[in-house]
């Protein structure tokens, strides 16, 4: 089955690139919809990769889902016998979220342009008039 629009979107918001501007980056597109299985218009012979790109985004919601429920008890640090310590949870969550998304790059063979886990800092005039970005093109 074809990669959703949905999820063209999500993979493309792992690799931190905007839908509003997908034609500027073809080779994103067209990455997406080459590790297809020839049978939906890609030119893999199977749907392996896509497959393996799904599984990778379901395992970025959920932690997702994890890194918004550490977040509401970050203030707990001890009770009882139990400690917690929801910041260093967060950070490896994070962590492992990298290497999701450095497998989902990599089945693209394509560089993401920052690192979505970390806050995003805008370029002066707006992203779009930025220069240079870290894969070295637009935006």
């Amino acid at each position: 089955m074809a990669f959703t629009p949905q999820e063209h979107d999500r993979i493309r918001e792992w690799l931190a690139f905007a839908r509003i501007f997908q034609d500027a980056d073809p080779q994103l597109e067209a990455a997406i919809n080459a590790v297809q299985s020839q049978a939906d218009g890609g030119t893999q012979p199977d749907n392996f990769t896509e497959l393996r790109i799904r599984g990778y985004l379901t395992s970025l919601a959920a932690l997702d889902v994890a890194i918004d429920s550490a977040l509401g008890c970050s203030g707990t640090t001890k009770v009882g016998n139990i400690e917690k310590d929801a910041a260093r949870q967060i950070l490896m969550i994070e962590r492992r979220q990298r290497v999701y998304i450095g497998r989902i790059a990599d089945a693209l063979s394509i560089k993401g342009y920052r690192d979505p886990t970390q806050a995003k800092e805008s370029m002066p005039g707006g992203d779009y008039l930025a220069r240079v970005s870290p894969r070295g093109a637009w935006p």
